[in-house]
C-alpha cells in the first residue's frame, strides 16, 4: 500500500511538474510586450544613409514578422494629405516590405498622383513590384503603352524590365520589339528583359526563331541560351530551325543550345540527342564547328561523374537553409560559396521553381556582373534536371 502511494504521489508530481510548465510557457507569452507598430514606424522614419546594417536588418525583420500591422498603421499615415513627401517615401518603403494586398489600392493611388521624375514614384513603382498582382501589372503596362513613345530608349527598357520584373503575362508581346535592338551593343537588354520574363517568354522566342528578320531570329536564339528553359516545345523549335538554318555561326549555336535543352530532360531525352545528332551528322559539313560539336557529344559519357553522383544527397532542409543564405546575400553566390555547394547537392527537380527564381532575383542587381551569378544557377538547374535523384533519370 506504502509501495502504491508512492507511485501516486511521483505521477501527481509529474503531472504537475508538466502544469507548471504549460503555465510557464503561457505565462511567457502573455508577457511578451504587443508590436508597437506606431514606435516601429518612427524608428523607420529616423532610418538615414548611415545607418547601421544591423539596424537595417532589424527593421526589416521586424516588418516581415509583423506584415499586416505595419501595413495598417502606415496607410493611415500614407493616407494623410499633409505627410511630407520624404517621409510618404518611408512609407511607401514599408509597405514594399510588409507585402500585403489591402495596400495595393493606395499605392497605385501614389503612382498615379506623384511626380513621374520623383523618388516617391521610383520607390513606390519597386514596392508594387515586389507585392505584385495582375492590378499592378495592367496598370504599369497600360501606363507603357500610353507613353512609349514620348520615351527614350533607356526609359523604354526601364518600363518594359519592370513588367519583367512582375512577369505579367500580357506584357510579353510587346516584349517582341526588343528582339529588334542591336544585339552587339545593347545585348544586356535581352538578357534583363527575358531572363526577368523567364518560361513566360518561351513560347514567343520559339515562334521568333523563325522570324524573317535575321536580327530578330539571333535576339530570340540569344535569349533562348541564356535562359536554357527545359522544354519539349522548345526542342521542337531548335530542331525545325537547325534543319532549314544555313549561317554556321548560328548553325553552332543551335546544336550546343539542343544539347542542353534535351540533357536536361533526363535519359530518354538524352537517347533522343544522340540520335538527332547522329542523324544530323549525316548531311552537315564534316569540318563545320556545328559537326565538331556533335562528335564531342556522342563520344562523351552520358551519365554523371561518378563523384558528383556521390556528392548528391537530397536534403530539403540544407536546401531551404542555402536558398535562404542565398537569397538574404542578394543572390550573390561568391559571398555564399557553402550555399552554392548546398544547392547543387541537396536539390531535386521539385526544387527548380525555387533556382529559377533565384536566378530571376541574381537579374535585380542591374549590373554586368550579375550575368555571372545567373549563368551559374542555370547550369545548377540544368544539372538538377538531368542528373539529380528523384529526376525519375533511373526509371525512365
Amino acid at each position: 500500500m506504502q509501495k502504491e502511494q508512492v507511485v501516486k504521489f511521483r505521477r501527481c508530481g509529474i503531472v504537475v511538474l508538466l502544469a507548471l510548465l504549460v503555465m510557464g510557457g503561457f505565462a511567457d507569452v502573455a508577457v511578451k510586450p504587443p508590436f508597437d507598430a506606431d514606435a516601429f514606424i518612427q524608428r523607420a522614419l529616423e532610418v538615414t544613409p548611415s545607418t547601421s546594417k544591423d539596424e537595417m536588418d532589424s527593421l526589416d525583420k521586424a516588418v516581415r514578422d509583423n506584415g499586416k500591422a505595419v501595413a495598417d498603421a502606415v496607410a493611415v499615415r500614407l493616407a494623410d494629405k499633409s505627410a511630407k513627401e520624404d517621409d510618404k517615401v518611408k512609407y511607401v518603403w514599408l509597405l514594399g516590405l510588409a507585402k500585403q494586398n489591402s495596400s495595393v489600392p493606395l499605392m497605385l493611388d501614389v503612382f498615379k498622383t506623384s511626380n513621374p521624375t520623383s523618388l516617391l514614384h521610383m520607390v513606390t513603382s519597386r514596392a508594387l513590384i515586389e507585392i505584385g498582382g495582375d492590378e499592378v501589372g495592367a496598370l504599369f503596362l497600360e501606363n507603357y503603352r500610353k507613353n512609349k513613345a514620348k520615351m527614350d530608349d533607356d526609359r523604354k527598357f526601364d518600363a518594359m524590365q519592370e513588367l519583367a520584373m512582375l512577369k505579367y503575362a500580357p506584357a510579353v508581346k510587346d516584349a517582341e520589339e526588343f528582339l529588334k535592338i542591336d544585339s552587339g551593343r545593347y545585348y544586356w537588354q535581352v538578357y534583363f528583359i527575358f531572363g526577368l520574363f523567364d518560361d513566360l517568354a518561351v513560347p514567343m522566342l520559339c515562334e521568333k526563331l523563325n522570324d524573317s528578320d535575321a536580327l530578330v531570329r539571333t535576339n530570340a536564339l540569344g535569349a533562348i541560351r541564356f535562359l536554357m528553359p527545359e522544354s519539349t516545345d522548345m526542342t521542337k523549335a531548335l530542331l525545325k530551325r537547325m534543319e532549314v538554318e544555313k549561317d554556321p555561326v548560328i548553325r553552332y549555336q543551335l546544336v550546343e543550345t539542343i544539347e542542353w535543352n534535351m540533357i536536361a530532360q533526363g535519359k530518354k531525352g538524352q537517347q533522343e540527342l544522340r540520335e538527332t545528332f547522329s542523324r544530323f551528322l549525316e548531311s552537315e559539313d564534316k569540318d563545320s564547328s556545328a559537326a565538331k560539336f556533335m562528335r564531342e557529344t556522342l563520344a562523351s559519357e552520358s551519365d554523371p561523374p561518378e563523384g558528383m553522383r556521390e556528392k548528391s544527397k537530397p536534403d530539403s532542409g540544407r536546401f531551404e537553409a542555402a536558398y535562404k543564405t542565398i537569397m538574404d546575400s542578394g543572390v550573390h553566390l561568391s559571398y555564399s560559396q557553402e550555399a552554392a555547394n548546398d544547392i547543387l547537392y541537396c536539390a531535386t527537380r521539385k526544387d527548380v521553381p525555387k533556382l529559377k527564381e533565384l536566378r530571376r532575383r541574381a537579374l535585380y542587381r542591374q549590373s554586368d556582373e550579375c550575368f555571372y551569378d545567373y549563368r551559374k544557377l542555370t547550369r545548377i538547374i540544368n544539372w538538377v534536371l538531368a542528373w539529380a535523384p528523384e529526376t525519375g533519370r533511373d526509371k525512365q
